[in-house]
């Protein structure tokens, strides 16, 4: 996230899609190569200011901002903003 954060232009957007495991367990690991778990609270150290002063900056992570959210039942999509 942070390469990302850093190559992104200020006024770009970073949309992404993942597997939603709140509500898709067994997609979360559908293949081999895939260690992680995500769900919508897995960013808030990144988007949520309380958050990230808390915790986020202090394990080295980059500022974002929350643009766009959708949830459907297996994914979820994000899109952030960098907070330059």
């Amino acid at each position: 996230m942070n390469e990302v954060w850093r190559v992104l232009r200020p006024d770009g957007i970073f949309w992404f899609r993942v597997p939603n495991a709140l509500e898709w367990f067994d997609g979360a690991f559908e293949t081999l190569p895939t260690k992680r778990y995500f769900t919508p609270r897995s960013f808030t150290y990144l988007c949520e200011m309380e958050q990230w002063e808390s915790y986020g900056r202090y394990y080295g992570f980059k500022g974002w901002r929350k643009f766009r959210y959708n949830q459907g039942k297996e994914f979820f999509e994000l899109e952030l903003i960098p907070r330059k």
